[in-house]
């Protein structure tokens, strides 16, 4: 895969690919770290990037590298469509001061949608 950064989906023009930050809570169960952006604001293209998305759930490592832990892919359905509705926001992307905005997915919707219940071993 290389990183186009353009409207289309990442994939064959089919699939998205997106990574979302994951780490272990003390108990053992994993978490996700943040929300992830999914594009810039008034990029028109934005929603139907989450139309069929291949999330890879990445973990940081010791040596300040990352790898990949799971991957979980999602097909947009009315479910998906509401959740992604709800969790969908918009906050400054880029350095401090920036003036530019992102769409970010809140990290609560992998929960809902199922990802970290299939990462912690839980029945969706």
């Amino acid at each position: 895969m290389i990183e186009r950064g353009i409207d289309e989906p990442d994939w064959r023009g089919d699939v998205e690919i997106k990574t979302v930050p994951i780490a272990r809570e003390p108990s053992g169960l994993w978490r996700i770290v943040e929300d992830p952006a999914i594009a810039m604001v008034g990029e028109s293209s934005a929603v139907s990037k989450l139309q069929r998305t291949l999330w890879l759930a990445r973990a940081d490592v010791d040596d300040g590298d990352a790898t990949i832990v799971s991957w979980y892919l999602l097909d947009w359905d009315p479910t998906i469509a509401r959740l992604a509705r709800r969790y969908l926001h918009e906050r400054p992307k880029g350095p401090a001061g920036t003036d530019q905005r992102g769409l970010y997915l809140h990290k609560r919707f992998f929960a809902d949608a199922g990802l970290l219940a299939t990462l912690n071993g839980q029945p969706t």
